[in-house]
């Protein structure tokens, strides 16, 4: 199992502000609901199984955007899948690890 992030992430997020990261992108096979697990908590996605044509599997697209809480010591966000595929199984693939840092003086 296969899911890429294809919108850009912030390459770095502050210590102790909460954000909101937009992601989309795409799995290697057909899904039926996709969350994205921030630091250990689920996100539904606004829309999953869209549309895309462009790849082999054409109703593997998903966007939404999730809350990220406010860290209050450096360290990392870590981003996952969390993936229904059309057969029921479900797998959990790592996607991103944005890193929290104390913000420049």
């Amino acid at each position: 199992m296969e899911v890429n992030l294809e919108s850009p992430l912030p390459a770095s997020l502050p210590v102790g502000r909460a954000t909101a990261i937009f992601c989309s992108g795409s799995s290697s096979h057909d899904v039926r609901r996709i969350e994205i697990v921030v630091d250990g908590e689920r996100h539904p996605v606004a829309a999953a199984g869209m549309p895309r044509p462009d790849l082999a599997h054409e109703r593997s697209g998903f966007w939404g955007t999730v809350q990220v809480p406010a860290h209050d010591a450096p360290g990392a966000v870590e981003l996952e899948g969390a993936v229904r595929l059309a057969d029921g199984r479900e797998a959990i693939v790592p996607l991103a690890r944005v890193p929290v840092v104390e913000p420049p003086p």
